[in-house]
């Protein structure tokens, strides 16, 4: 009898949560195999390249120690048009609980180096006030995996359903809740509602647990609510919607480098 991998044992543990967890009743849902390796392996050269170059005035302000790196555009034209494809399921998602008029609000990499430590449960966002019906999402982030995750590299740790209730993004949270761990596949995507607690574990492998990520946000949304660190390049801010991203995109227009 052939034995299973434990990548194979892996993948198959991703499916069954993706097919078991949905991003209106949970918070966070997973696309697996959104892109094929040659891509993802594209993706993390450019981005080892941007951590290199980046100064420390340009890093995002996260917890536990990550190095949260904004991005060009142009140097992951060729991925995006496959996650931006409109056509495609995570461009749906983005569209369904958003709109097409939703504005890219992040564009970056978050590395967690060997020895990060794990961060207090948090939401990365919540209504300034305390709203009296349950809303829609105001920001989705799309995680996209540039390796194999396993549990000792520090996965994210999501507890469902809690973008239901009223979190202030200034509390960290105590709960008791089960809990769920982003170990995915290279090359999988995850959307998160900001609003969901979560928070990244320690890194207690050898290897950086790397991630591509990008945020759209509602519009005319920014006012009401707080706590997203908008990590993205200034010349890039109030400048693209989801419309335009993939429009620009699929008829291979240049987005400035």
């Amino acid at each position: 009898m052939k034995r299973k991998n434990s990548a194979d044992e892996e993948e198959k543990s991703t499916k069954k949560r993706a097919v078991s967890i949905n991003l209106p009743e949970h918070g966070i849902e997973i696309i697996t195999k959104i892109l094929k390796i040659s891509d993802v392996e594209s993706i993390l050269n450019n981005v080892n390249k941007a951590v290199k170059k980046c100064k420390p005035e340009d890093l995002g302000d996260v917890r536990g120690d990550r190095i949260d790196v904004p991005l060009s555009l142009h140097k992951f034209y060729e991925p995006l048009k496959i996650l931006l494809n409109p056509q495609k399921e995570l461009v749906q998602i983005l569209k369904n609980h958003l709109g097409e008029n939703a504005s890219l609000v992040e564009f970056a990499a978050m590395v967690a180096n060997p020895g990060s430590v794990s961060q207090p449960p948090h939401v990365d966002s919540s209504k300034i006030e305390k709203p009296v019906n349950s809303e829609p999402p105001h920001i989705l982030t799309t995680f996209v995996a540039l390796q194999d995750i396993s549990a000792d590299m520090g996965p994210l740790e999501v507890w469902p359903k809690t973008h239901l209730q009223w979190v202030p993004e200034s509390e960290d949270v105590n709960t008791t809740e089960n809990s769920i761990l982003m170990t995915v596949n290279s090359g999988s995507c995850y959307v998160m509602d900001s609003r969901v607690v979560h928070r990244g574990l320690k890194n207690n492998s050898s290897i950086p647990r790397v991630l591509l990520y990008f945020s759209f946000q509602r519009k005319k949304s920014q006012n009401l609510y707080s706590g997203s660190t908008y990590t993205i390049r200034s010349d890039y801010i109030n400048k693209f919607t989801l419309e335009k991203l993939h429009e620009m995109l699929q008829v291979n227009e240049t987005v400035e480098n």
